[in-house]
């Protein structure tokens, strides 16, 4: 750009502001690479529309103009009307911790709505979503919600895992509809895993491709705080959605201020804001359970981190005081049987042993229910009941583990760790036949 004259200002002065501002704008465009390619241009047009426009101004009137494109980026920008922040004067975030977690971000607070029957949404009618609407209203702004598969764990004849086995089921349970998958809770036979065992496998699951971390969320609690830390930050640093974290079992007689001190301790040893855990009642075979004052407590103290609660008490009173006392909780039934009452009253969906072998009629079910289609609900549940009832009398784990056996031809599958025995491979039959 070429300054020969201005009247008011000396030839050489403009000349040098015009070279100051050109080297401005060269070096940028140097440092910013093709980020700047746009920017450059159309300050290039601006200056050039400047050497006219100042053209016999005043001296004050150029230096405003100097004065403008002394200022920082953003605002030079505004001022000028280019839209949009270089990349380079963005404060950019700092790396995680795990190159797992680079590769795997943890998904949004919400249903991932490539997973999920939105599209349903728009169309359906609107009086038949009314007796569901208290769900919509509820579960707007919470964490976590969907199906979940508390995953079997097969075993070798030796009783080792079968890990060919364990990745498949995985992959099928994902596959068949499943949001989440849950490893190492109840129907996984978590408390015969040792804590090496689970970190192996967890991780199987991630580098093998079978699932997201961000899909995971691998129960991780045991009687020792130190043990459970363990396995939850092993969880957390491998991107996991959650941790599902039972009571410390075996004292019976601790209060909920001695649960509340054991919770809190795990939570700021670990000292991540991303931190996210999923509260295991199970009283039955805890002997000690986690009441929805304790659940509320929890929340209201760390309400980015305690964001879930499974309610597999079986009582569907407990997850209706569950879901009251602690709004800020996603709350999910341990049975598929329940979750239609949970979600009208404002639950999340279900974390159930069923969703191994039934889980594409279970998320059917969850969908109906989202988008308000109460008669389809309804209807599809009555498979999902007597599908549930049937595992439920010929007990839950080896009659799901017989269910695969029969399925897959593998006899694997009959496998248990003591203490269970093994299961009777003629159930698998009789179960299959309540899937029809």
């Amino acid at each position: 750009m070429e300054i020969e004259h201005y009247p008011g200002m000396t030839g050489k002065a403009l000349a040098a502001i015009a070279g100051w501002l050109q080297a401005r704008i060269d070096a940028a465009a140097q440092a910013g690479g093709g980020v700047f390619d746009g920017i450059t241009a159309r300050m290039r047009g601006v200056l050039d529309a400047l050497t006219i426009a100042l053209n016999g101004s005043p001296g004050p009137v150029v230096a405003l103009v100097i004065i403008i494109f002394g200022m920082p980026p953003v605002i030079r920008l505004t001022a000028l009307g280019v839209r949009g922040v270089p990349e380079a004067s963005r404060k950019r975030q700092p790396h995680s911790a795990t190159s797992a977690r680079r590769r795997f971000p943890r998904g949004p607070p919400l249903d991932n709505p490539a997973t999920l029957s939105d599209a349903a949404d728009a169309g359906a009618d609107q009086r038949r979503r009314r007796p569901f609407r208290q769900w919509h209203r509820s579960m707007q702004n919470k964490w976590l919600s969907g199906v979940i598969t508390p995953l079997l764990t097969p075993f070798d004849d030796d009783r080792t895992i079968a890990e060919d086995l364990y990745l498949d089921h995985a992959a099928t349970c994902l596959a068949d509809g499943a949001h989440y998958l849950s490893p190492f809770g109840t129907t996984s036979e978590a408390l015969s895993i040792s804590a090496r065992e689970r970190r192996s496998l967890l991780e199987k699951l991630v580098t093998t491709g079978t699932a997201r971390p961000d899909r995971l969320m691998p129960g991780t609690g045991l009687c020792s705080l130190e043990e459970t830390l363990a396995l939850t930050r092993h969880a957390h640093e491998l991107g996991c959605k959650a941790a599902l974290v039972l009571p410390p079992f075996f004292y019976v007689q601790a209060s909920d201020d001695g649960l509340y001190r054991y919770f809190s301790a795990l939570i700021e040893k670990i000292g991540a804001d991303d931190l996210r855990l999923c509260l295991y009642h199970i009283p039955q075979n805890t002997g000690i359970g986690i009441s929805p004052a304790l659940a509320a407590r929890l929340n209201n103290a760390f309400p980015d981190t305690v964001i879930a609660l499974k309610d597999s008490s079986g009582d569907p009173e407990n997850t209706r005081r569950t879901i009251e006392s602690a709004p800020g909780i996603s709350v999910f039934p341990g049975s598929e049987s329940l979750m239609p009452e949970a979600m009208q009253q404002g639950g999340a969906g279900c974390i159930s042993a069923g969703c191994n072998s039934n889980v594409r009629a279970i998320r059917a079910v969850y969908d109906c229910i989202k988008t308000g289609d109460a008669n389809a609900a309804r209807t599809a549940m009555e498979q999902v009941n007597r599908h549930r009832k049937a595992l439920q009398d010929a007990g839950l784990i080896p009659a799901l583990k017989a269910l695969k056996a029969y399925q897959t031809g593998d006899d694997r599958w009959l496998n248990l760790r003591p203490p269970l025995v093994d299961a009777a491979a003629g159930i698998g039959p009789e179960i299959a036949r309540t899937l029809a």
